[in-house]
């Protein structure tokens, strides 16, 4: 090692001899040693590195995964020097599948690499590629948000489209808006196109109709916490009417609260009294009685058999927090859970309105399968 450090530290000027033997050294007690240490050293030596012995690492016909990594982690080292070229014709297998430790080198090399190979290998079947490939184009958010931009700005779904969104973030005041705005009508990009504009300092309540462009077809369509927290910076933009329809969520009613605050008191603040009463409450406020309803259940830590079919079906309440406090309650009780709940369970450890709401029906499910298994209460 300290022979190596000395060598690296020469770097352009380390003794190609050394690396040439070292390469060819058919000694069985040394060989394989020397051959890393001179794979590794030949990144460091730019325009002077014998590049060609390198690639016919990736040419031998015995698959040597160690020689490959290392190899392909020296010409990334080279940078410009890299014989571009040449490693993307080595960059797929005989097969036609990628070669990991390449691709792994060209992702390291962002700045020169062809960005459409990263863009590509996102939808790859391999997790280990599709990992690289995301890497590579964060790092190219970090350091080249321009290249990016310019190389996706035509590509519309949406794991591509929120990097490029954070890339029009890295630029600033320089950003074109056009792309970030069409997110907004997209779902899928929609947060990401909005936490951008905020960034930007972009107010686009005078660019779009906030209630345009929030609401899905459905005319029922629940906020979510990130769009509204988002909203909160527009204050008394947000109309009214829909921080009133949307009040089973809480950050609407915080900003209700905030913006609004005669409207809150005269006409919130009489159904929270009630709830907390026990009195009967109508509309909207019988999601907050319904959560009340579900946490109860789960401080009893018993349910009758109807009582347990009551908690079921607030698995399916439109509202996550409600859903939220039913999964936390069926695993506080965790005793004779009935399938359909535990199948509905297994749905919502992939809530798609909620993290809440999954790491809860994950929990609730460790709860019940461990009494089931026969592990008894502490």
């Amino acid at each position: 090692m300290i022979t190596e450090n000395a060598l690296a530290a020469q770097g352009e000027n380390i003794p190609l001899t050394y690396i040439l033997s070292w390469l060819e050294d058919a000694n069985p007690l040394n060989g394989s040693v020397l051959r890393y240490y001179a794979i590794t050293l030949a990144g460091y030596m730019g325009e002077n590195a014998p590049v060609k012995l390198l690639l016919t690492l990736f040419d031998h016909p015995v698959d040597l995964k160690r020689d490959r990594r290392e190899a392909a982690q020296a010409l990334a080292k080279l940078g410009a020097y890299a014989p571009l070229d040449e490693m993307l014709a080595r960059l797929h297998n005989a097969d036609g599948d990628i070669c990991p430790a390449m691709f792994h080198a060209l992702s390291n090399m962002p700045l020169y690499a062809p960005v459409n190979i990263f863009v590509q290998a996102l939808e790859d079947d391999d997790s280990e590629i599709k990992s690289i490939a995301d890497d590579a184009l964060s790092e190219l958010v970090r350091k080249a948000p321009a290249r990016l931009i310019e190389f996706a700005r035509d590509d519309t779904r949406p794991i591509v489209r929120n990097q490029v969104l954070e890339a029009l973030e890295k630029l600033g005041e320089n950003a074109s808006l056009d792309i970030a705005l069409a997110s907004l009508e997209d779902p899928a990009t929609r947060f990401e196109a909005m936490h951008t504009l905020s960034e930007l300092k972009v107010d686009i309540s005078t660019l779009i109709p906030l209630e345009t462009f929030l609401h899905y077809t459905s005319e029922d369509r629940i906020f979510n916490d990130v769009e509204l927290t988002l909203l909160a910076q527009y204050g008394s933009q947000i109309s009214l009417d829909l921080l009133l329809k949307n009040i089973g969520n809480t950050t609407a009613a915080k900003i209700l609260y905030q913006t609004y605050p005669e409207v809150f008191r005269d006409r919130i603040a009489p159904h929270a009294e009630a709830i907390l009463r026990g009195a009967p409450v109508s509309g909207i406020f019988t999601m907050f009685m319904r959560q009340r309803v579900a946490a109860t259940i789960g401080q009893i830590g018993r349910a009758t058999p109807e009582v347990l079919n009551l908690l079921i079906d607030l698995l399916d309440d439109p509202y996550w927090e409600t859903r939220m406090e039913a999964a936390r309650s069926l695993g506080a009780i965790h005793r004779n859970i009935p399938d359909r709940a535990i199948r509905r369970l297994l749905e919502l450890r992939h809530d798609p309105q909620s993290n809440q709401v999954s790491q809860a029906a994950d929990a609730a499910l460790a709860q019940i399968l461990s009494y089931e298994n026969g592990m008894e209460d502490e």
